[in-house]
């Protein structure tokens, strides 16, 4: 029994760097696409569309577990930019943006996922819903500190 105790412990750790280093390789593919610049039409490269689309495989590794923990939000708004950015996924950015606002009221970037939101909503051609979104998040009195 004292035998499985360490290899226990090891795998525990393992485990625990897996899931850093999943989000760790989502960030770096991230900012490796957004350091690319724009082709001639003001899209992305075919490099940086590889590397959004992985880097919104890492965060879905992420989601996908029975207990995101505490990255999901981290990994939840990583997604939704990339697919934003992306520049042929504004409606799934659309639901992971909305996703982050209901589901993390509390995370970091709320706020931000609220102007990605409406900028996802004037693409679409909803400027309507943009700027309600916008005027919502405004006076928002929780946002007033």
């Amino acid at each position: 029994m004292k035998r499985y105790i360490p290899l226990l412990m090891i795998l525990l750790i393992l485990s625990g760097c897996m899931e850093t280093n999943t989000l760790y390789n989502a960030r770096k593919y991230y900012k490796s696409a957004q350091s690319r610049p724009l082709n001639a039409n003001g899209r992305p490269t075919n490099q940086a569309v590889e590397e959004y689309t992985k880097a919104i495989k890492k965060c879905g590794i992420i989601l996908s577990r029975p207990n995101p923990g505490k990255e999901a939000d981290d990994a939840l708004f990583i997604m939704a930019c990339a697919l934003y950015y992306k520049g042929n996924s504004a409606f799934q950015a659309k639901d992971q943006f909305e996703a982050l606002i209901n589901n993390f009221p509390e995370s970091p970037y709320w706020g931000e996922a609220h102007i990605y939101l409406a900028k996802v909503y004037r693409e679409i051609n909803q400027k309507e819903q943009a700027n309600k979104i916008l005027e919502e998040f405004i006076l928002d009195p929780s946002q007033k500190k």
